[in-house]
């Protein structure tokens, strides 16, 4: 692991090395219901992650 000084967080005119500013997030992308045998479903991407979430309701 490298120390602080090691550590190039912003390019010389203060952007983010992939380009964005400090106050610029990743993009982000977001489906629902994407899941047909579920009571609900999401796909969220933001940035290189990717997300599938699902639930189901149990009555007892």
């Amino acid at each position: 692991m490298g120390t602080e000084s090691d550590i190039k967080l912003l390019d010389k005119n203060g952007l983010r090395l992939d380009g964005r500013n400090d106050m610029e997030l990743r993009p982000i992308r977001i489906e629902t219901n994407v899941l047909e045998r579920a009571d609900g479903s999401a796909y969220i991407e933001w940035g290189g992650n990717k997300i599938m979430y699902r639930f189901m309701v149990l009555e007892k």
